[in-house]
């Protein structure tokens, strides 16, 4: 994996109680999971397999010849958000127009898709799943003490210190249920907030150590988050073959 990719996935995976220190740990992490990993589609020679935990974490790879060519953490989220016209920026960065339920353009973001390699050449119109990782956020008691929702996909502009397009984004949103998980593998706790955006509806996943009161309904969460969507019947060629554990000498594209 990419520098820049390795950071943004240890930020993320932080967020679901899986703190990685070093590359050692991400490899540990992977190779640790990869056996209860269930195949979930193919693209281009690249098998996607998914790992998902009891508390909802879940880590998508991208295995090729060996190698784990993709690494994307998720939350296994409901579907909230409409999009259409989603279309390629870079690898596993997609851009979308966010529509209403009428077709109507609310507003635009970027993101990752764990469905990347599948979008082909065309647009994609559909329902994602979305999970917002709390990089820096804030939970306020309610929307009169935090001025309403907004979104600022940073990713879609040039000039914000990026050079490639990126998943981060601006995000303020009321919260209509919050939770504490317990991730089964490493016993850290992080919250889910199930909020109302812009977007629509999406989950926020923080950790306990960043935040340690679980939101709850009313109150509204803003700040920093890394944006990653799945809309799952864009997994292709799905079989139930087994896919063979990479090696342990190839783990990360370098």
């Amino acid at each position: 994996m990419e520098a820049a990719d390795t950071r943004s996935v240890t930020s993320n995976l932080r967020c679901l109680g899986l703190d990685t220190e070093s590359q050692a740990d991400l490899e540990a992490l992977v190779r640790g999971v990869f056996p209860a990993t269930v195949r979930v589609g193919e693209s281009d020679g690249v098998v996607a397999c998914r790992w998902t935990d009891d508390s909802g974490a879940r880590l998508t790879l991208g295995i090729r010849d060996d190698t784990v060519a993709d690494l994307v953490p998720s939350y296994d989220a409901q579907p909230g958000v409409r999009v259409a016209g989603m279309s390629l920026l870079a690898a596993e960065i997609v851009a979308a127009d966010v529509v209403d339920a009428d077709g109507e353009l609310l507003t635009r973001m970027a993101c990752e898709l764990e469905q990347w390699r599948c979008l082909g050449d065309g647009a994609v119109t559909g329902t994602a799943a979305v999970t917002a990782f709390g990089i820096e956020v804030s939970v306020h008691a309610d929307e009169t003490a935090y001025a309403g929702e907004s979104f600022v996909s940073y990713g879609l502009f040039s000039g914000d210190g990026c050079s490639e397009p990126h998943a981060y984004a601006q995000l303020s949103g009321v919260v209509l249920a919050g939770s504490t998980k317990l991730n089964t593998r490493t016993s850290a706790a992080f919250h889910v907030a199930r909020v109302r955006s812009v977007l629509g509806e999406l989950d926020v996943c923080v950790p306990v150590t960043e935040q340690p009161e679980m939101p709850v309904p009313g109150n509204v969460v803003a700040g920093l988050v890394y944006l990653v969507a799945s809309i799952d019947e864009l997994w292709a060629g799905v079989d139930d073959l087994p896919q063979p554990a990479p090696s342990r000498r190839r783990w990360f594209r370098r």
